[in-house]
């Protein structure tokens, strides 16, 4: 695999990676739902509702990236067997 490659495939990788952030988000409203906290269900619920459609929208934009310079010929198996 080439350089160029390998670098664009890390960068979906590390695009998809951004969603630990879509967790945390869902582990505080599942804790605040279950306490009864309005006030944190209501912020959680505006983050996430925030966050969401600029995540997609970057994982969307990197992985086009990726599959341009992969010419569309993406090993996913062997890559993905590659990054462990």
């Amino acid at each position: 695999m080439n350089d160029e490659v390998w670098k664009a495939l890390n960068a979906v990788q590390e695009s998809f990676n951004e969603i630990h952030t879509i967790e945390f988000l869902v582990e505080k409203l599942e804790k605040a739902v279950e306490e009864g906290d309005l006030a944190t269900i209501a912020n959680a619920s505006i983050s996430l509702s925030s966050f969401l459609p600029m995540y997609t929208k970057n994982w969307e934009e990197t992985f086009h990236d990726a599959w341009k310079v992969c010419g569309g010929n993406v090993n996913l198996c062997e890559w993905i067997e590659s990054c462990d």
